[in-house]
């Protein structure tokens, strides 16, 4: 069971921006779990960092959160952000399973780099850009009435 003094809630001072992301880093690194309970979120970047680091997420079913993290392959998502019930008995669940938690964290970190970084887009447009001269050659190619 998951105590109050196992819990850490932090309000980060934004007196910079590098200062900002080396405490983010750092306090990621040392977590056993990075918990990003959001109403709504587009591409949560948060999860992505904490994936990368190998440190298993919970997260919500909003958008942007669903699209990385896999449920019970990435991390867990709760259904509800607002039930504060849902939320303490999966990171309960959560932090109940070392050998679990570890390989949400290899999973995630995988997952990160197989589908978030910039050579996975990069591998994408010259996939376009094959197929559309593909496509090019064999429209010139073709005999024209």
């Amino acid at each position: 069971m998951t105590t109050q003094a196992d819990v850490g809630v932090f309000a980060l001072p934004l007196h910079t921006v590098k200062e900002n992301a080396l405490m983010v880093n750092a306090l990621q690194r040392c977590s056993t779990v990075v918990v990003q309970n959001s109403l709504c979120e587009g591409f949560g970047l948060t999860v992505t960092e904490a994936m990368w680091k190998g440190v298993p997420v919970l997260g919500t079913h909003a958008w942007g959160l669903r699209q990385q993290i896999r449920d019970g392959l990435d991390g867990r998502l709760v259904s509800d952000p607002t039930d504060p019930e849902e939320i303490a008995r999966t990171l309960d669940e959560m932090l109940a399973d070392a050998v679990q938690r570890f390989a949400w964290g290899q999973s995630g970190q995988r997952r990160v780099h197989e589908s978030f970084l910039v050579f996975r887009q990069v591998r994408e447009w010259l996939r376009l850009l094959a197929s559309s001269a593909i496509w090019t050659r064999r429209s010139s190619a073709s005999p024209r009435s």
